[in-house]
């Protein structure tokens, strides 16, 4: 299983790749709505990198892709919302099947995340006074 899950992602990226394109605007997409519903209910948002396989990062490094992210980034700081970047050390191997890690990944990760959320957020969260990237350890 984990053979085809592998074959899988490289022809979804490949495929993703072939048909990249720019975002137009994150304020109009299905995530600019979730934001504007969870700040309406008086919530607060927080978006995170997740460990990703060779394939699925080289999807993120074209020209059209990083603009995409550094769009993103300025949209999330419009939005008050926090972007955490937590550091974990991994390869391939972590992700068996291109897709899921191995529970040491996650874990290593999850610690990663925590460490970073807790020093990104402020301890009264009030809108306006979060945004911000933070790379953790």
């Amino acid at each position: 299983r984990a053979r085809r899950a592998r074959r899988l992602a490289v022809e979804f990226t490949r495929n993703l790749l072939a048909h990249e394109s720019k975002m137009t605007d994150w304020k109009t997409s299905i995530v600019g709505d979730i934001v504007d519903l969870v700040h309406r209910n008086g919530g607060n948002i927080v978006f995170f990198d997740v460990p990703l396989s060779t394939p699925f990062k080289r999807v993120l490094t074209t020209p059209t892709q990083a603009q995409n992210i550094l769009e993103f980034r300025g949209q999330a700081s419009a939005w008050d919302a926090l972007v955490l970047i937590p550091q974990v050390q991994y390869t391939d191997d972590d992700l068996p099947d291109l897709w899921h890690s191995r529970h040491d990944l996650a874990e290593r990760y999850t610690s990663a995340l925590a460490d970073g959320w807790t020093r990104a957020v402020p301890a009264n969260w009030e809108s306006g006074s979060s945004s911000r990237t933070c790379s953790g350890r």
